[in-house]
């Protein structure tokens, strides 16, 4: 996502930002992994945060949002997850597992297009961490076809969170006959 949004040159700035240690971590990933350890994640978001956002942490919901929607399409996309809003919702607790393996996370729907969630052991006490759970759970809401989506409320406890997301859901495409 950091290079889809700032190219190859803002890539090399926040992995500048790292620490040495972490730059070789970098580095020894495969070039397409979509994988390491969170804390290294954790570590790239912050410099990205850092060096295009100012510091503000609505930058690690962007950035997560839009690695998400990758994600989603690249990875997950045959598996029926994504065929509606609905049906990310129900499978929003295996996606957590799948993403930060562990924790708890209670998800309902408020209303029709009000999604609340609320997160309990998250892997860190760092705020990115909340802010990249909330563009995360964007992101796969809109590889599924909501519109619209919108951040209405992030409550960041220790290692816990609560979030609400207002979207709507794409209407599905009328046949002509």
């Amino acid at each position: 996502a950091i290079r889809m949004k700032f190219g190859a040159r803002g890539l090399h700035e926040v992995r500048a930002k790292l620490s040495p240690e972490r730059r070789e971590q970098m580095r020894s990933l495969p070039s397409q992994s979509g994988w390491c350890e969170y804390d290294l994640y954790l570590d790239v978001l912050e410099s990205a945060v850092e060096r295009f956002y100012g510091g503000d942490l609505f930058g690690a919901f962007d950035l997560s949002r839009a690695a998400k929607q990758i994600d989603a399409k690249r990875m997950f996309h045959e598996t029926g997850i994504f065929d509606s809003p609905r049906a990310l919702v129900s499978q929003l607790r295996s996606i957590r597992n799948h993403y930060l393996d562990g924790g708890r996370l209670e998800s309902r729907l408020v209303s029709p297009s009000l999604l609340r969630i609320t997160v309990s052991g998250l892997p860190t006490t760092s705020e990115a961490a909340a802010w990249d759970l909330a563009g995360g759970v964007a992101g796969l809401l809109e590889a599924s076809g909501a519109i619209h989506v919108e951040l209405v409320e992030l409550e960041i406890m220790s290692r816990s969170c609560v979030l609400s997301l207002r979207f709507e859901a794409n209407a599905p495409a009328q046949g002509v006959m």
